[in-house]
């Protein structure tokens, strides 16, 4: 992987700034070694990008009015807000945009194919000799399988 990142990243004549997005915090030792002027920034960080990974709700509200859709906004923001990068709240593009393209339909969790919970889910089992009460009363029983 450090190999294929510093290929991509370092030295691109095409490329003038990369962005990386994931799930993990992973140490600038570790996959990044060998690439210079890296930048973390995490979500609960007020900083400069903290409004470039989704829409915000002034964005929102400007795309259901280009659609005739402005009454909706409560709608959208009871269904798809809830994203907080530092103080700025952000809405899920991907549900947003499929919100107006399936109006006047009922709202959806459209995100709910494109991702996983089993790295989440492989961590707190992992875990649960250790926090299983703990675990065990924020995930439903059902959820719970031997190994």
């Amino acid at each position: 992987m450090r190999n294929w990142l510093s290929g991509a990243l370092k030295d691109h004549s095409s490329l003038k700034k990369g962005v990386l997005t994931g799930i993990l915090r992973v140490a600038k030792e570790s996959i990044f070694f060998g690439l210079n002027n890296l930048e973390v920034a995490g979500i609960l960080e007020v900083g400069p990008f903290a409004d470039k990974f989704g829409f915000t709700e002034p964005e929102v509200a400007r795309l259901l009015d280009d659609f005739e859709l402005s009454g909706k906004l409560p709608e959208a923001r009871e269904w798809y807000n809830g994203y907080r990068f530092g103080e700025t709240v952000l809405y899920n593009p991907w549900s947003i945009l499929n919100f107006i393209d399936d109006c006047p339909a009922p709202p959806a969790a459209h995100w709910v194919n494109t991702s996983s919970n089993d790295l989440v889910r492989d961590l707190l089992e992992s875990g649960a000799p250790r926090y299983g009460k703990t675990w065990r009363r924020c995930w439903p029983a059902a959820a719970w399988s031997a190994r």
